[in-house]
């Protein structure tokens, strides 16, 4: 797992396939960033009841609970918002 410190925040890559994200190069101090987000696409609720996702058969697990669960999961406030 990667534990966000206080006053970071995870920065995700843009192209899946050819960049990489904080996990590879760290958290990224709050004070850095210097733009506001424009819209949120996506919003996903934490669940304490998912299970952890560990090896095969534990993302086949999470990847089920997800598609079972995704009505619950999703955060219908945050889809498509447009922050001030």
């Amino acid at each position: 797992p990667f534990v966000v410190p206080p006053g970071h925040i995870f920065v995700m890559g843009d192209n899946r396939d050819y960049s990489s994200d904080s996990r590879a190069w760290g958290a990224v101090p709050l004070n850095m960033i210097k733009a506001k987000p424009r819209i949120v696409y996506f919003g996903w609720k934490d669940d304490p009841y998912a299970p952890e996702g560990d090896g095969f058969v534990g993302k086949a697990q999470l990847l089920f609970y997800n598609i079972t669960h995704v009505f619950s999961r999703m955060n219908l406030s945050r889809l498509g918002h447009i922050p001030e």
